[in-house]
């Protein structure tokens, strides 16, 4: 159940100390804010609830918020739609912001902000170096280091991260491979097919992380390189978060979110995965 200390109902799973810190820290949020984390952790379910607590009239009350399908008139929301975000995009802010408000604030919710290109950025950075009046800029980022470093120092930022007991959120079976992602876990309990692969895919992480030879580790690359590359992919970010849940070295993480980088830009992926288990696996770093 979610904890009942909050003041308001959040219908949020987890992520309890941001919740706190945001409601006490209402009544003075910066016009920028920037929430860093992990993918699928529910980072836009919180900007959107707060959205809807900003835009309520008597911010002193105890509410339920609802899951609205239709956004607030004064909140716009720039969804990651897989492509880079253009400056056309930053210009429609711009000219958003500059409409008359009917609610408490303007409030602009870009996910992924670090899809940005240059020119898009650089737009928004003057946005946000000489914000409109009552404007608050909510964006999230799945990589905090891909995002302009001038923009990250106009924000605010904030940290999540999930664990994985989500009682009635999500069945246990799926959430055990879901990698702290809520909403992966809801998904994989709605698709059995998937939740059967990524279950074999923990098998063959349990070989990787082992004491698996070489002839073993070279048939899992074998294996992976006949998949899709996004399965691939969705593999790599599975490895990743075992290996933080088992402390790996910090040598160890990079490593493998280098290899999904290299693996994202087509690069050979049988060859970059014998990399990774040579460099990484072949003796337990």
């Amino acid at each position: 159940m979610l904890a009942t200390k909050l003041k308001y109902d959040w219908q949020i799973c987890g992520h309890q100390d941001l919740l706190k810190r945001l409601e006490a820290e209402l009544d003075q949020l910066p016009h920028a804010m920037l929430l860093a984390g992990t993918s699928e952790i529910g980072k836009m379910t919180i900007f959107k609830r707060l959205a809807q607590i900003l835009q309520t009239d008597d911010l002193s009350s105890k509410i339920a918020l609802e899951i609205e399908e239709e956004t607030h008139l004064d909140t716009m929301i720039i969804h990651d739609d897989g492509a880079p975000i253009k400056i056309a995009e930053v210009r429609k802010i711009k000219d958003y912001m500059q409409l008359s408000r009917q609610g408490n604030f303007k409030i602009t919710i870009v996910q992924n902000v670090e899809r940005l290109t240059i020119p898009a950025a650089n737009s928004l950075l003057k946005i946000l170096e000489e914000p409109p009046a009552n404007a608050k800029f909510f964006l999230t980022t799945s990589n905090l280091g891909l995002v302009l470093p001038t923009i990250v120092s106009r924000c605010r930022v904030y940290r999540t991260a999930l664990g994985s007991d989500w009682g009635e959120f999500a069945p246990k079976e799926s959430s055990r491979y879901a990698a702290g992602k809520l909403g992966r876990a809801i998904k994989l309990s709605a698709d059995p097919e998937k939740l059967a692969q990524v279950e074999e895919w923990s098998k063959m992480i349990d070989v990787i992380t082992g004491k698996a030879d070489l002839v073993e580790l070279m048939q899992v690359a074998e294996t992976l390189n006949e998949l899709e590359r996004s399965e691939v992919l969705d593999f790599l970010k599975q490895l990743l978060w075992v290996a933080r849940e088992q402390k790996r070295s910090a040598e160890v993480l990079e490593k493998i979110q280098e290899t999904i980088n290299l693996i994202s830009q087509n690069v050979n992926t049988r060859l970059a995965l014998e990399v990774l288990f040579l460099q990484c696996f072949t003796h337990l770093v």
